[in-house]
């Protein structure tokens, strides 16, 4: 069972960073339109906050979904077509952001779910977005409210781009897709990898799939850590932050500039110290 669920607006990696998205009006008269278009905003029982920013989508999450009573059955709500969830992640280790727009790269991943959904004829009911957080984290807010969202009986299939989307840890792999999600009833489908947990023969592709993607963000790790130490060693500044009195230089991260408004409180101070005034 999934413990770790947050409710919308309760936590504060909730909070959207709307500065990390471009959207123009161009945007929203074509793509964000036609994604619009893939969706039927009637049947949909929940949708992260970003995405709601994204399409300018007026709804109100009904968090019963994620309570073990959920009101809702495929029969009430959908007669006889499936109910998909869509599961959409950012990383930097997934190569997502397109030249600096996170929103590009959003609707790119809702273009390609919805399309599919259209042509297989399942209804959309929830929408579960994360950015910059790792597949190797198993504490993401949104992945663990989509596990709740399973686990409560609300959809038949969970739809991403590809596995590594859903998870880089072959653990979770293990514990959802061949474990939870046959007791649950849940469909796990990827669409790059063609990851479909309704093959049967599909399951040891999936486990090596789980083992590669694992063992990449291992090296990616590695390697990080490795540019970092030589950077550090040829006397390069590889924090986030400036120190007090200094700005990062905006033509290069690795230098600094002084930060003229911090350095006269820095000069200051260091004339009353050499004055021999001191605290007491």
């Amino acid at each position: 069972m999934v413990i770790n669920v947050f409710k919308e607006g309760n936590d504060e990696n909730d909070a959207l960073d709307k500065n990390n998205y471009s959207i123009k009006e161009e945007d929203d008269d074509s793509e964000v339109q036609k994604i619009k278009s893939h969706l039927d905003i009637t049947y949909l029982k929940y949708v992260s906050d970003n995405i709601k920013y994204l399409l300018k989508l007026n709804i109100t999450n009904d968090n019963e979904c994620f309570e073990k009573s959920s009101k809702y059955t495929k029969d009430k709500e959908t007669g006889d077509k499936y109910r998909v969830i869509l599961y959409i992640r950012l990383s930097v280790e997934d190569g997502d952001v397109i030249d600096g727009d996170v929103s590009k790269s959003i609707r790119n991943q809702l273009l390609i779910l919805l399309d599919e959904c259209e042509k297989r004829g399942w209804v959309v009911v929830a929408i579960f977005c994360e950015e910059g957080i790792s597949g190797a984290d198993d504490n993401r807010p949104e992945w663990n409210k989509s596990l709740k969202f399973c686990e409560y009986g609300n959809t038949e299939i969970v739809l991403c781009k590809s596995q590594s989307r859903f998870s880089r840890s072959m653990e979770m792999i293990e514990k959802y897709l061949h474990n939870e999600f046959i007791t649950w009833n849940i469909r796990f489908v990827g669409l790059v990898d063609s990851t479909d947990t309704s093959v049967i023969g599909n399951k040891k592709t999936r486990q090596i799939n789980g083992l590669v993607n694992e063992w990449q963000v291992e090296d990616q790790s590695i390697n990080i850590r490795a540019v970092l130490k030589n950077k550090q060693s040829n006397g390069l500044f590889t924090g986030a932050f400036a120190p007090y009195g200094y700005l990062k230089d905006p033509k290069d991260k690795y230098h600094f500039i002084i930060d003229e408004d911090a350095a006269r409180v820095v000069r200051k101070i260091f004339e009353m110290y050499a004055s021999g005034k001191r605290s007491n």
